[in-house]
């Protein structure tokens, strides 16, 4: 996947840069950013809540200036956002595990 993920602060704790935060996965493929301490996210999905960093959000922030969409990309589904979780827990190699245990080539698995 070429394109990065989207952040949106919940406007329900506004968290402030410095703060705290986690993120939440919502069905649309945004990632809303909540205070660690909100109450309204602590009633949320476990399995869809995110370790986020105000850097990468910055970060993020720059390359959605600096680029334009890529063509190809697809909006993430429950699925791409599972292994995405994945992916962030268990690190890189975890596509390797997965081609090897599927039998698909390697290249697959990491897309």
């Amino acid at each position: 996947m070429s394109q990065e993920l989207t952040y949106r602060l919940a406007q329900c704790c506004s968290p402030g840069l410095g703060q705290e935060i986690i993120g939440y996965f919502k069905a649309d493929g945004t990632i809303a950013v909540h205070s660690s301490h909100c109450q309204s996210a602590k009633r949320l999905a476990n399995e869809r809540l995110l370790h986020v960093t105000w850097q990468e959000i910055q970060e993020a922030d720059k390359q959605d200036e600096q680029e334009t969409m890529d063509p190809e990309f697809h909006e993430l589904d429950a699925t791409d956002y599972l292994v995405l979780k994945h992916h962030q827990e268990l690190g890189i190699d975890y596509s390797i595990v997965v081609a090897e245990t599927l039998g698909l080539p390697r290249e697959e698995a990491h897309q």
